[in-house]
């Protein structure tokens, strides 16, 4: 039950002995069957007094403003938080961005940023640091309420960093 809460597939209380399980498991049996596609990318786009997004009808790019957050996996928990909310969307889902990506145990920090779709994959093309999480070792017995170790953050941080996160 652990594992499958890790994986994002049920909530799971050890304290009360429940589980609920999460729509992303029935998706999830209906794509490993081939009968659906799934995806969690969603773009919300709120802005006040100003355009969700403009079209550029030279090159169809849209840029996307007033996104607080892209969820592109929830299994492996990863979360981008564009700089001043502004995506770059380019042809087949790829999109361009800066700001802040968390990814399981790991923080980025960057001005540069692509996703390729198609790969499922993020090119850390400018990175100015990253924070590392790791369990707390200093008291076994911290858990959240999941049951998974809380995490501390390692107090120093890797800068000038570039490479490919891949994800799922």
């Amino acid at each position: 039950l652990i594992d499958l809460s890790n994986k994002g597939f049920i909530d799971y209380d050890i304290e009360q002995k429940r589980i609920k399980v999460k729509e992303r498991l029935y998706n999830y049996i209906l794509a490993s069957g081939g009968k659906t596609d799934y995806d969690v990318i969603v773009f919300n786009s709120l802005t006040e007094g100003d355009d969700n997004a403009t079209l550029n009808l030279l090159n169809y790019d849209m840029l996307m403003k007033g996104i607080d957050r892209i969820f592109l996996s929830d299994s492996q928990n990863v979360v981008i938080y564009p700089q001043k909310g502004e995506v770059l969307l380019k042809k087949n889902r790829d999109f361009d961005f800066a700001g802040l990506i968390r990814a399981g145990k790991f923080e980025f920090f960057g001005k540069e940023y692509n996703f390729s779709y198609d790969d499922f994959k993020i090119d850390l093309v400018n990175v100015d640091s990253c924070r590392i999480y790791v369990e707390n070792f200093e008291d076994r017995d911290d858990v959240e309420r999941t049951g998974k170790p809380r995490l501390v953050r390692v107090k120093n941080v890797l800068e000038g960093i570039r490479g490919v996160l891949s994800i799922d």
